[in-house]
């Protein structure tokens, strides 16, 4: 029997004390631009979008996030998050989404700073955090989306996205999407009461960066540089080869794929 993936199958699949309220809706152009919107209208925090489908998928840098039906799951989460949190939402979003699928799909994942989950070297999550701000620059809200690829589309990925995009479970019969969606939740939530340190240990541990020379395509700095450390506020600490060292906030990076080859 077909498993049925709506509002009532996730939150059953929930602890009690976890106060997301949730609706599956069959399409959405973004639920990232839908829960926004909502949020502008007086949406209070805890509110959880899932869409089976996106129209019009934003991925970071004004990119578009390819969302087809029955391939991938889409869900976007309204927060307000608190001040003291030492790091961005991409950390805690990455650390909950690698311990989801590790529990769902029973695969392990790497982190590639900033924001993408990846399996023997192609994405398979990407997320996108985004914030609005009141008149004294104190943040009003933010939402964390995260869009996980399931299943190569029938047909393949786009051509653009061939030599990137992969699957978590291709082959897999069952609809993991309300397994993974009440996972992914239940450990955002969990990370978000965890010790920092715990979570920031853990980020660093399934790190796909530290140890590598990147580049970075959008300029956050020149050259190539070796990834030495992500930082206690999740940022990334780069080393030059005159000694010199950066620290990089946010931007884009690619590991060297010369050199990746020489290390392999």
């Amino acid at each position: 029997m077909k498993e049925i993936f709506d509002s009532a199958s996730v939150a059953a699949l929930l602890p009690r004390e976890i106060p997301y309220r949730i609706t599956v809706c069959d399409q959405s152009p973004s639920t990232n631009s839908q829960v926004k919107a909502l949020a502008e209208a007086g949406e209070d925090a805890g509110y959880v979008l899932i869409a089976k489908r996106q129209t019009a998928g934003r991925g970071r840098l004004g990119r578009t996030f390819y969302s087809p039906e029955g391939t991938g799951l889409y869900l976007s989460v309204l927060l307000h998050p608190d001040p003291a949190c030492p790091f961005p939402l991409t950390v805690t979003a990455a650390v909950a989404g690698v311990r989801a699928v590790e529990s769902v799909c029973g695969v392990s994942l790497q982190i590639k700073w900033v924001n993408d989950l990846y399996l023997e070297g192609k994405k398979v999550c990407g997320i996108l955090a985004e914030g609005a701000y009141d008149p004294q620059g104190r943040l009003s809200y933010a939402v964390c989306g995260i869009g996980f690829n399931l299943r190569t589309p029938e047909g393949g990925f786009p051509e653009e996205l061939k030599e990137i995009a992969g699957a978590l479970c291709d082959g897999c019969d069952d609809d993991l999407r309300p397994a993974l969606a009440a996972a992914f939740l239940r450990e955002f939530y969990a990370a978000s009461h965890e010790d920092p340190a715990s979570v920031i240990d853990f980020y660093r541990r399934r790190s796909l960066l530290l140890g590598k020379w990147i580049t970075s395509p959008n300029g956050a700095f020149e050259g190539s540089a070796l990834v030495e450390a992500v930082d206690d506020l999740g940022r990334l600490v780069i080393g030059f080869s005159d000694g010199s060292k950066q620290v990089l906030f946010g931007g884009e990076v690619s590991v060297r794929q010369d050199l990746r080859r020489r290390e392999e």
